[in-house]
């Protein structure tokens, strides 16, 4: 995914003058390094000859700042069968893979792990985070508590006997 974020250009209090300089800023969020590098790619290359078609110079700066975050498979399906035992088989859906920014990646990427939502929402609490109205629902603070420790228990329990 390809978002232009923000557009830089001239001088709103000269609309008659043409602009020197424009500068275009956003992101570029994939699952796959190689999508990535293949986007990147042919940004180079699109602006390259867009610019010398047209006789001007051109930069293209990249910044990669988190990789994409996706959950190793073995915490996953221990997570995911802990919850099924504590809140039955309803219980552990299936999230969408997410273009999200998240820092946590930096960690999946070197010790296996995961990222998961808790639910919370009720008709009190419906509002997503990062929204400036969300309100985390203390109601969920046992069960989360007790399910959180069930994968840790369960887990050192499994590779105690791998020992």
């Amino acid at each position: 995914m390809l978002s232009i974020c923000a557009v830089q250009a001239g001088n709103i209090n000269a609309p008659n003058v043409i602009p020197e300089s424009l500068t275009l800023s956003g992101t570029v969020r994939t699952f796959d390094a190689g999508v990535r590098a293949m986007i990147e790619a042919e940004m180079r290359r699109m602006t390259e000859h867009i610019a010398l078609a047209q006789g001007l110079g051109w930069e293209i700066r990249v910044d990669n700042l988190t990789p994409p975050l996706i959950n190793s498979a073995v915490p996953a399906r221990h997570a995911t069968s802990v919850a099924e035992k504590l809140f039955g088989a309803q219980c552990p859906v299936d999230v969408p893979l997410s273009m999200a920014g998240e820092d946590f990646a930096e960690y999946v990427n070197r010790i296996p792990g995961i990222q998961m939502y808790i639910g919370m929402a009720d008709d009190a609490h419906n509002a997503m985070l990062h929204n400036p109205k969300f309100d985390f629902n203390d109601a969920v603070l046992p069960e989360a508590v007790w399910f959180l420790s069930e994968i840790a228990r369960t887990r050192l329990e499994e590779l105690a006997r791998e020992l």
